[in-house]
């Protein structure tokens, strides 16, 4: 992922997540490193699937949170991933 912060420049910059969404850091991190400069790379097979899993994030706000239909809402996105679904998300709550 790629962090941005309203912070001086010095503190944006990348952020690894591992298996499980564990975070890498430490040694993890410098094994990364030495694989990138030494570019001695493991091998591997495998497939890319593309799969669109925004409903189940969306089906799971809806089903642990109460919207109350009185109450307006305005979101600021800020570009963020939360732009892709907040449409779709208060219009199935109902909320304006």
């Amino acid at each position: 992922m790629v962090t941005a912060s309203h912070d001086p420049i010095e503190y944006n910059g990348f952020r690894l997540i591992g298996k499980e969404a564990f975070p890498i850091y430490g040694d993890d991190l410098q094994r990364i490193l030495k694989l990138c400069e030494e570019n001695t790379f493991p091998t591997a097979t495998g497939s890319v699937v593309t799969r669109d899993l925004t409903h189940y994030y969306t089906d799971y706000i809806l089903k642990n949170f109460l919207f109350r239909k009185k109450h307006n809402v305005v979101v600021s996105c800020g570009y963020g991933t939360s732009s892709l679904i907040v449409s779709d998300l208060f219009t199935k709550a109902k909320v304006n």
